[in-house]
C-alpha cells in the first residue's frame, strides 16, 4: 500500500543554517530551539505529502483535529553550526490508538548530530481532548518493534526548588492551535538556567514531558531544581499558577566542560 510505505519510509529534507538563526550564548552553535522548529517544519512537509494521497476517511486524524506533541527525547551529539547544511530525516517508527512516535535524524555531511523521537496525539479543537488515530493508514507498524520509552518524572512534594521564574505569556507565543507553542516551554526552561552554569556544562540529552495545555490568559512560572551526582541534571517544571497544575516537565542532562 503506496500509503502506508511512505508513512514508514524515510523522509528528508534539507536546511542551510544561515546567519540569522537564534544561537546558543553568542557561539555559533545553532540553539536548540531552532533545530527543534526546522524538525517540525519537516514533519509537517512529510505529513502533508501523504495526506495529498489519502482520502480524508483514510487520514490518521480528522478534519477538527490536530496534532500534538505530548513528549519529546533528544540526545546531541555534535552541536549544528551556522553556514553548515543538514539534512533532517524523519519517519513514524510507532503506532496505537492513541499516539504515534516519529524519529528525526539530523545530520551534517552523513554525520548524525542530533537523534530526536517525538510522541504525537491528537486533540480535538472543540472538546480540546485526546481523539483516537484512525489507524488504516499506518498499520503496518502497529505493535511491529519494541516501543520507543520516555522517561517518567516525579519531583518530591516537600523538595524546594533551586530558582523559580515568571514568565508572561506574549501574543508570539501562541500558535495556530490557540495555546502556547511547544516549542516555547523548552526556551522557558533554557533561559531560565544560569548563564555560569550553561557556560560550565555542555548539553547533552533534552526531555519534555507535556501535561495540560496554557492559554493566553495563564500564568507562568518555571521551578528549576538542580542535580549532581553521578551526572549533572536539571529537573524543571512549567507551572500554570492560574489552574494550579503541572504544564510541562523538562530533564536535561549535562556534562561538565
Amino acid at each position: 500500500m503506496t500509503e502506508t510505505y511512505q508513512y514508514t519510509k524515510a523522509f528528508t529534507q534539507s536546511y542551510r543554517l544561515s546567519d540569522n538563526l537564534t544561537r546558543q550564548q553568542n557561539t555559533n552553535r545553532v540553539s536548540i530551539a531552532e533545530i527543534l522548529k526546522m524538525a517540525l517544519r519537516t514533519s509537517n512537509a512529510h505529513d502533508s505529502a501523504v495526506r495529498q494521497q489519502l482520502a480524508e476517511e483514510d487520514y490518521v486524524i480528522k478534519s477538527h483535529q490536530t496534532w500534538v506533541i505530548t513528549n519529546n527525547q533528544l540526545e546531541l551529539f555534535e552541536w549544528p553550526l551556522v553556514n553548515q547544511m543538514i539534512d533532517i530525516q524523519t519517519k513514524i517508527v510507532e503506532a496505537n490508538r492513541f499516539f504515534v512516535v516519529r524519529s528525526f535524524e539530523v545530520s551534517h555531511q552523513g554525520q548524525l548530530l542530533i537523534q530526536i523521537y517525538m510522541q504525537f496525539a491528537a486533540i480535538d479543537f472543540e472538546t480540546r481532548k485526546m481523539a483516537r488515530l484512525q489507524l488504516s493508514s499506518i498499520d503496518s507498524i502497529v505493535n511491529e518493534q519494541a516501543p520507543i520509552v520516555f522517561s517518567k518524572f516525579n519531583i518530591e512534594s516537600e523538595r524546594l526548588s533551586d530558582f523559580e521564574q515568571k514568565y508572561e505569556i506574549q501574543a508570539t507565543d501562541i500558535d495556530e492551535n490557540q495555546h502556547v507553542n511547544n516549542l516555547v516551554y523548552f526556551r522557558w526552561g533554557y533561559d531560565a538556567l544560569p548563564d555560569e552554569f550553561k557556560q560550565e556544562h555542555h548539553l547533552q540529552k533534552i526531555e519534555l514531558k507535556y501535561g495540560s495545555e496554557l492559554l493566553p490568559e495563564h500564568q507562568v512560572v518555571v521551578k528549576t531544581y538542580i542535580s549532581v551526582n553521578n551526572v549533572v541534571q536539571t529537573e524543571q517544571v512549567i507551572y500554570n499558577e492560574t489552574l494550579d497544575k503541572q504544564a510541562c516537565h523538562i530533564r536535561m542532562t549535562w556534562i561538565k566542560e
